[in-house]
């Protein structure tokens, strides 16, 4: 699976050349943003607190997802399909050879995704592995999008802080 940055306010996903979904931002740093499923499906991703550290993922105003991020980097997401609540956890791993990992509470990485610079337009494109296990849980594919939505804050937030000391 790939997702591939079109533009500083959309990126899509893609899985054997057919486009599965897109994840828009209403603008070039916002914490907003909406994810449009081929199937027409709309969830919305919104901050619910002022210093932007919790957020809900929902759909048709009910929440599916719960996103907390912590202040070591590591964010914790709470799914809420059909009754059920599982909790994954999102963190960086690595130095060099960066990559935001999706994982469950005892730690197996269930998705992977690695950043790729694009030299032509100065933006980032995204390798995607996804284990079997995680693809038989439902909202699979949303948890995916939440991994691709939290690596580019994370970016963001690195590329940010690494400006203020220069």
């Amino acid at each position: 699976m790939k997702a591939f940055t079109e533009d500083s306010r959309t990126i899509s996903f893609y899985d054997n050349n057919q486009l599965l979904c897109k994840l828009v931002y209403p603008g070039r740093n916002s914490s907003k943003a909406g994810i449009l499923m081929t199937t027409g499906e709309v969830y919305e991703i919104v901050p619910t607190d002022f210093w932007k550290s919790l957020f809900e993922v929902r759909i048709q105003g009910k929440v599916v997802v719960t996103l907390k991020k912590k202040w070591t980097g590591r964010s914790v997401l709470t799914s809420h399909f059909d009754g059920l609540s599982n909790e994954y956890i999102f963190r960086q791993r690595g130095l060099f050879n960066v990559r935001y990992v999706i994982m469950d509470k005892d730690e197996r990485e269930l998705a992977v995704a690695r950043s790729k610079f694009i030299w032509k337009g100065l933006k980032y494109n995204f390798e995607i592995e996804v284990s079997d296990s995680l693809k038989r849980r439902e909202g699979h594919f949303l948890l995916i999008v939440l991994l691709i939505y939290l690596a580019r804050s994370a970016m963001r937030q690195h590329s940010s802080a690494a400006m203020a000391s220069a």
